[in-house]
C-alpha cells in the first residue's frame, strides 16, 4: 500500500469517490510548489496530510480566481465561488471536486468553519490590489489577505486552547513570506499592473517605477531589495481563533 492511500485511511478517508477528490487535490498541489509538498509530506502526521492538501488545493484555487484570468472578469469569477462555497458550507454538499474534500476536512476539523467564513469576507481585498503606497498598507493587506488564506492551512495544525500565541506567530512568518514573494515575482506583478514594494520605500531609494520595470541594476535598486526582504513586521496586534 502506498504512503499516500495509507494516510488517506489514517484519516479516516474510505469512501473511494472521495479518496479521488483527495488525489486530485494532492496532485494539483504538488505541481504548484513541489518543494513545499514535499516538506509536507515529510514533515506532517499521516492522519493531517490529506487534510492540509485539501485545504491548500481549495486556498490556491480562490487565489487563482482572484488574480487570473482577464481582470474585467475575476470579480464575477470570484462571486460564483463564493456562492458555492457558502452554499457547501450551509448544506454540507457540493458537486465541485476542490469543496467535496473541504466539506469533508470541515468534519475532522470544526474550527475551519471560522476561517474559511473570513477569508471568505477578507479575499476580496486581493482582488483590486494594484499595490501599496506606504509600510501601512503593506501590514493592512497583510491583515486583510495574507494571514486569513494562510490560516486556511496553518489552523490544521495549531495547538488547542486561547489561539493567540499562534495567530501572532503566524502573522510574523507570512508577512515575512509575503515580502520573499513580492520580490520573486516582482517584475511578474509589475507586467500585471501591480507595485508590491511600497512608493515611499521606493522615493527613498531614489527608485522609480520605470526603473524597475526596465530592470536598471542601479545600486539605488540592489539596497532596495535588500530593504524590502530586510524589513521586520511590527509586532502582531492581531488576535482571534485558532
Amino acid at each position: 500500500m502506498s504512503a499516500w492511500n495509507q494516510a488517506l485511511d489514517a484519516a479516516g478517508i474510505h469512501d473511494p469517490g472521495l479518496r479521488d477528490d483527495y488525489t486530485r487535490q494532492r496532485e494539483l498541489t504538488a505541481r504548484f510548489k513541489r518543494s513545499a509538498y514535499l516538506a509536507a509530506r515529510l514533515l506532517l502526521p499521516p492522519p493531517l496530510f490529506p487534510h492540509v492538501m485539501a485545504m491548500t488545493a481549495f486556498m490556491h484555487h480562490s487565489d487563482n480566481l482572484l488574480d487570473s484570468g482577464a481582470r474585467e472578469g475575476r470579480a464575477a469569477a470570484y462571486d460564483a465561488w463564493e456562492r458555492q462555497v457558502r452554499a457547501a458550507l450551509a448544506t454540507g454538499e457540493s458537486g465541485h471536486p476542490v469543496l467535496r474534500p473541504v466539506l469533508h476536512t470541515l468534519v475532522a476539523h470544526p474550527r475551519l468553519r471560522g476561517h474559511i467564513e473570513e477569508y471568505l469576507v477578507t479575499a476580496r481585498a486581493d482582488l483590486d490590489f494594484a499595490g501599496f503606497a506606504t509600510e501601512a498598507d503593506h501590514q493592512a493587506y497583510i491583515d486583510a489577505y495574507s494571514l486569513p488564506a494562510f490560516l486556511l492551512v496553518a489552523c490544521l495544525i495549531a495547538p488547542d486552547g486561547d489561539g493567540t500565541e499562534f495567530r501572532a506567530a503566524c502573522r510574523t512568518f507570512i508577512d515575512a513570506g509575503q515580502r520573499l514573494d513580492f520580490v520573486n515575482d516582482l517584475a511578474e506583478d509589475l507586467a500585471d499592473g501591480r507595485l508590491t514594494i511600497p512608493r515611499e520605500t521606493l522615493a527613498r531609494h531614489g527608485v522609480t517605477r520605470e526603473d524597475l520595470e526596465q530592470a536598471r541594476d542601479l545600486p539605488g535598486t540592489r539596497e532596495l531589495i535588500t530593504t524590502a526582504l530586510g524589513r521586520p513586521g511590527p509586532p502582531s496586534r492581531t488576535a482571534g481563533r485558532s
